[in-house]
């Protein structure tokens, strides 16, 4: 990996969690989660600036955890926010950097 990558991945991992909060925080408006915090998380992701601060974020095990949250906002996504196979789906979807982050290992 090199620093660009490094500092891409970063700005990646920052908007996912940027949408993981806020689908979060709805998901325990709406009852189907109890509050999670993310704020040491949030602070090591904002403290990457090399390519071994990203090394060291993903081997403590922060960018599994983060897939995980992304899989429980999916149910956020479906339940509250955007009716499956509705209209606004389609454009929800393809804006949303978890969609994004996703669909990178679809293709």
């Amino acid at each position: 990996m090199e620093f660009s990558q490094a500092i891409d991945s970063r700005d990646e991992y920052l908007a996912i969690l940027e949408k993981v909060e806020s689908l979060l925080k709805t998901g325990v408006n709406n009852g189907l989660y109890n509050p999670y915090d993310l704020t040491e998380m949030k602070r090591q992701l904002k403290s990457i600036r090399s390519v071994q601060d990203m090394k060291n974020f993903k081997e403590n095990g922060y960018v599994a955890e983060l897939i995980e949250l992304t899989r429980l906002c999916g149910r956020v996504c479906c339940v509250v926010v955007v009716k499956p196979n509705s209209p606004l789906q389609e454009y929800a979807c393809r804006t949303c950097p978890i969609y994004k982050y996703e669909e990178s290992f679809v293709d």
